[in-house]
């Protein structure tokens, strides 16, 4: 098989993010690489997920390699690859300066992918970003906070409408978007779909099947096949349902407020500590006191008389400001119902939406 370095990198980088080098399985700690008449594949899974690269190629071949090894060696050549397979099962893989030879794994040991038969579902590329959008707090580097979903990536797909949600207990967080669909379909997708669609999914827009088990996302460069998480996927929406608050939503610069939250967390003490939110005629004012120091920034808006004063945990405003696309207007408003007092509801410029509570008065000063 003959295959430019370039196509093969993509087509790995997105396969390999499924291995697990460590497995007490050998065959999961590998990647299978097959084509057919000028199409390849490389596929990895750890039984959970499967991920699938596409590239082109000249040629046939079925082989299973070891990620870490071939990923070692595929990562420092560059122009024409050439991988061959002897009687014994060795691989031989030259490129234009570098030649190595690597033990191969049986290749009808590797897990194949699953077969689904659910609903067809076609959306827009906005998807990529609205995965992000709604499952902005794993692994949030930004606060040092490793984010975890209590419940999974939610989908529901109803009306030709596909709205995604997610909570983590204290933010939960919903989207929508208009989609393709014959049928109605409901799904909850682990932790692990999230990160890998979020490093993984390009193109216009994307082919996704619901099957009762299992859902796939297919686009041009590959695809993401992942076991579904058990439980109700409507819960995030219903419970955001029971909300009330008729005060009006104030605008304000996304990138003022990110620039804000960034001066006044300079003197937390910890990723806990409060921030306090004062919405005043004309203004809103955040702040920080901690045994650091204290800050304060101003924020002018135009908040058509509407008052209010609360704190929130510094982990989740700085998540919010650093998925905020500053460009963007921000809009938000801060509850007072009877069971979401003082909780913030955000709503970004694509129409994503986020609620996130306030401390109790206890933790205020934290």
């Amino acid at each position: 098989m003959k295959v430019s370095s370039e196509s093969l990198k993509r087509a790995w980088n997105i396969a390999k993010r499924a291995v697990s080098p460590n497995s007490p399985k050998p065959i999961l700690q590998c990647c299978r690489v097959t084509s057919n008449g000028g199409e390849g594949l490389v596929t990895g899974t750890n039984l959970e997920i499967w991920c699938l690269g596409r590239f082109e190629c000249e040629g046939d071949i079925d082989v299973v390699l070891n990620a870490k090894r071939f990923s070692d060696w595929l990562s420092a050549v560059d122009g024409e690859i050439v991988i061959e397979v002897d009687k014994s099962g060795k691989a031989t893989i030259k490129s234009e300066r570098s030649q190595a030879v690597l033990p191969t794994a049986p290749a009808d040991e590797f897990p194949g992918v699953p077969r689904l038969g659910g609903e067809k579902i076609t959306v827009s590329s906005a998807l990529s970003g609205l995965i992000s959008r709604v499952s902005f707090l794993q692994d949030d580097e930004a606060t040092g906070h490793a984010g975890r979903q209590i419940g999974g990536l939610c989908i529901q797909v109803e009306d030709g409408v596909m709205y995604l949600s997610n909570t983590d207990g204290n933010i939960c967080s919903v989207a929508s978007l208009q989609c393709e669909s014959s049928d109605n379909a409901q799904c909850k997708l682990t932790e692990q779909f999230v990160r890998v669609a979020k490093s993984c999914l390009s193109g216009e827009s994307f082919l996704m099947v619901i099957d009762e088990n299992v859902v796939s996302v297919d686009w041009d460069g590959g695809a993401i096949f992942s076991r579904q998480m058990s439980g109700d996927p409507t819960y995030v929406r219903r419970g955001i349902s029971t909300f009330s608050c008729d005060k009006d939503f104030i605008a304000v610069s996304a990138g003022a407020f990110r620039a804000a939250v960034q001066q006044v967390s300079a003197v937390a003490s910890d990723i806990e500590t409060g921030i306090r939110l004062v919405v005043s005629e004309g203004s809103i004012v955040l702040s920080v006191k901690s045994e650091i120091g204290s800050a304060e920034s101003e924020l002018p808006v135009a908040s058509n008389g509407e008052q209010a004063d609360e704190s929130y945990s510094r982990r989740y405003i700085l998540s919010l400001a650093r998925f905020c696309d500053p460009s963007d207007s921000l809009e938000f408003r801060i509850h007072d119902g009877e069971i979401n007092s003082g909780m913030i509801e955000l709503r970004t410029a694509d129409g994503a939406l986020t609620y996130l509570a306030g401390l109790e008065p206890k933790e205020r000063r934290k």
